[in-house]
């Protein structure tokens, strides 16, 4: 945290001393590569289980070794392949993750896609919006019993 004012980075280490995240269950979606990358690595830095979904087996795996690598830590941190713009692959990571856990403390829907060509899902929707909205919405939907306790 060099790049940061001296009263920032110190915060943030006050900040990390405070939030304790073991026993928490994290999903993050895009958490291999952008912002969703730091956020997995902190969220992992603070004791939580990160699960990353991306649509890259290259990069997932790439930032589960960053992550390893800088916390030391590799006991619950795993990957997933999802295409957010396919709902039978969010349907199936979903029944997948719902039979290995009984919990997810926090989810957080950080995959997009900005600016592509104009292409389509294959529920024939416009590709921005299928995977920056709908495909979040609909993961979150089928995760929700998992988020809010009953």
């Amino acid at each position: 945290y060099s790049y940061l004012p001296i009263d920032c980075a110190f915060e943030l280490n006050i900040r990390r001393q405070l939030m304790d995240l073991s026993g928490k269950d994290v999903i993050v979606t895009g958490g291999n590569v952008g912002i969703g990358r730091p956020t997995a690595l902190e969220l992992a830095r603070l004791g939580a289980s990160v699960t990353i979904i991306g649509r890259n087996e290259a990069t997932c795996s790439e930032a589960i070794n960053e992550i390893t690598d800088t916390t030391g830590k590799f006991e619950g941190l795993k990957y997933k392949i999802v295409d957010l713009a396919s709902f039978s692959a969010i349907q199936k990571f979903a029944d997948e993750y719902k039979a290995s856990h009984t919990k997810l403390d926090i989810l957080v829907n950080n995959a997009g896609l900005c600016n592509p060509p104009i292409n389509k899902t294959e529920q024939g929707i416009e590709a921005t919006t299928g995977i920056n909205y709908l495909g979040h919405f609909f993961l979150t939907h089928l995760l929700k019993d998992l988020l809010i306790p009953v």
